[in-house]
């Protein structure tokens, strides 16, 4: 790992500049040293911790060295197959399927726009089973969005901002302790489905050099869409604040699906909705079994705002629903678990499309692992050694 400067991300803390392009090596969010996620009920309320050491008495995950992409979501080296975190507008980059948006879009917007072309933007269209395949090509510690990095995510977003509600309004003050309070607002989750498939088939809207100038920073950037080709290019298409978080760009939700690796879900119709979690990343997954699979949780066959949501083997998935879109764990769970049976995968955050159901513990678990869509992304992440599940 070589940290850039804390506040220009163009060049390392020396003052050397700094390649983002993939040369230099892959851009991303990490945290340098073990911390551990405790989580417990004394009588008063649900009480989250982050420490560098385990509580004694408590149960206490270990989560290693690592980090996930900054972009919060993926790149393709289309050249080599590779998943990567970088910011390039080269066409072996190409976001999206790999292709420029087709001439069809109803309002789209001209040719040489992000939006149509795809070149600087994320990479879509992929199942999460070839995410992963793509992801492990890096070698050894590399993985596409492993459910302990999403869980590592959700935690220190909760516990550092203070609030389980991600899209309450942003506060830049800290409160009398000296702690960041409220959330990011709605981000870039306001387009409308119609809207957005319209624009540009629901494929990527915001570029990955966006919020390259917070640097670690923590607060929204502005992104406005280019105008509808043929309407007035003064005005633009529509304008998003987008969150950053000490430098997680879009903050873990909105803009586009991510997908969670390593996470099975085992739904048998009408009786009940079993969450997996697989011990060791660095063994071999199968999304298509829960063979040698750790059972941890249960989720609710019904969708709904979440009520409870259980990190038992930091799976992060939720296991009542009953809330709103600002009480208790204010995101939404889709789920088909009543009248279909098999495995699922999760995809986590929400779309662009997804409004006040998005946010940090938004769960979709209604696709297999063979899945692929124009909004589903998922981001590249590393872990320094293997995050075992006891």
């Amino acid at each position: 790992m070589r940290k850039l400067d804390p506040k220009d991300s163009t060049r390392f803390e020396d003052g050397s500049p700094a390649a983002l392009d993939g040369t230099m090596g892959q851009c991303m969010w990490c945290w340098s040293r073990p911390w551990y996620f405790t989580r417990w009920s004394d009588g008063e309320g649900d009480k989250w911790a982050i420490t560098l050491k385990p509580i004694p008495g408590k149960k206490s995950y270990r989560i290693p060295v690592g980090g996930v992409s900054w972009l919060d979501a993926a790149v393709m080296d289309r050249t080599e197959q590779k998943l990567c975190s970088v910011i390039s507008d080269d066409e072996r980059y190409r976001g999206g399927n790999g292709s420029a948006r087709p001439d069809t879009d109803s309002k789209k917007p001209a040719a040489n726009t992000p939006q149509a072309s795809m070149l600087g933007m994320p990479a879509t269209a992929i199942s999460t089973t070839n995410f992963g395949t793509y992801a492990r090509k890096r070698g050894e510690g590399w993985e596409a969005n492993w459910f302990v990095a999403r869980a590592a995510v959700e935690i220190l977003i909760t516990v550092i901002m203070g609030d389980r509600n991600i899209q309450a309004a942003y506060n830049p003050e800290r409160d009398a302790d000296g702690l960041m309070q409220g959330g990011f607002g709605s981000g870039v989750t306001t387009m409308g489905w119609q809207e957005w498939s319209d624009y540009n088939g629901c494929y990527p809207l915001v570029p990955t050099n966006v919020g390259l100038e917070m640097g670690d920073g923590t607060g929204l950037v502005s992104y406005s869409l280019p105008a509808s080709e043929g309407g007035d290019q003064g005005t633009p298409y529509k304008t998003f604040q987008v969150p950053v978080f000490f430098g997680l760009v879009h903050a873990g939700y909105g803009h586009l699906w991510r997908w969670v690796r390593g996470l099975t879900i085992n739904q048998e119709a009408g009786v009940k909705t079993e969450v997996y979690v697989a011990k060791s990343m660095t063994a071999a997954f199968n999304p298509n079994s829960i063979e040698g699979l750790k059972k941890v949780a249960e989720c609710p066959q019904a969708e709904g705002y979440i009520k409870r949501v259980s990190y038992e083997g930091l799976c992060g998935m939720p296991t009542e629903v009953g809330g709103s879109p600002t009480t208790c764990f204010p995101d939404y769970f889709y789920t088909n678990g009543k009248t279909q049976t098999g495995l699922r995968v999760r995809a986590a955050g929400g779309g662009a499309h997804n409004g006040a159901d998005a946010g940090a513990f938004y769960s979709y678990a209604g696709y297999t692992a063979t899945i692929a869509y124009a909004d589903y992304s998922s981001l590249l992440c590393f872990f320094a050694e293997d995050p075992v599940i006891e």
